[in-house]
């Protein structure tokens, strides 16, 4: 089937390297290999319900380079870019597993997002990337159990306190039965407040998970 939506992006947004404009791709090796890794950052403490038990930040926000590729990706609806995003977060955890400062997880869920946001969006940025961090490491991606029971405003733009109280009770999980005593790393793209990634673990908490971390790309 004629994908008219890809064609009127690709019309909008041409394919150019987002660092040097080299044509046919969006991120070049040389352009990538730019973006600065943080290996030596320590996990950030959201959740003093201690549900969530830290969340890793691979990279910092403020690289201009890297908040093109973040804002393509989720905005420009580029999901290939998350490819990019993903290589980040595989490389920063090696490091760490390497360090041990990180060990194995049973699981990887995505942040998810609600129906409409994903139908405007046409994926999921954090699915993108939990599902490129499951392959690689082996660890089982299972972001189908966790959903959101309802729709709420976008957190962009809200303050600190109204982000909590928007993503308050709105996450939910099925089976939790699978989520017993597990071990799960929960994944997103950027991370402000850590409100979102709090809530989710919460619910994932109360199906049973022994531990959860959270790891994004970076804190906007």
């Amino acid at each position: 089937m004629f994908d008219f939506k890809k064609l009127f992006i690709d019309l909008l947004f041409p394919i150019e390297c987002l660092g040097c404009g080299k044509k046919e791709q969006w991120l070049c090796s040389d352009c990538s290999a730019k973006i600065k890794i943080n290996f030596k950052n320590q996990p950030e403490i959201f959740d003093k319900s201690q549900s969530l038990a830290g969340v890793w930040l691979a990279a910092d926000y403020r690289q201009p380079l890297l908040i093109k590729v973040l804002h393509t990706f989720k905005y420009s609806f580029v999901p290939c870019l998350g490819q990019d995003l993903a290589n980040i977060l595989v490389k920063f955890l090696s490091f760490k597993i390497k360090q041990k400062e990180i060990s194995g997880f049973d699981l990887v869920i995505a942040v998810p997002l609600a129906n409409r946001r994903r139908l405007w969006r046409g994926f999921n940025q954090a699915e993108v990337l939990a599902a490129e961090i499951s392959r690689q490491f082996g660890w089982t991606n299972k972001s189908d159990l966790l959903f959101r029971k309802y729709y709420t405003r976008p957190q962009v733009g809200l303050k600190a306190v109204d982000r909590i109280v928007n993503v308050k009770g709105i996450f939910s999980v099925r089976n939790s039965d699978l989520l017993k005593d597990r071990k799960v790393l929960l994944i997103d793209d950027v991370v402000t407040t850590g409100a979102t990634m709090q809530e989710c673990a919460k619910a994932i908490k109360s199906a049973g998970a022994k531990e959860i971390w959270g790891l994004a790309v970076a804190r906007g």
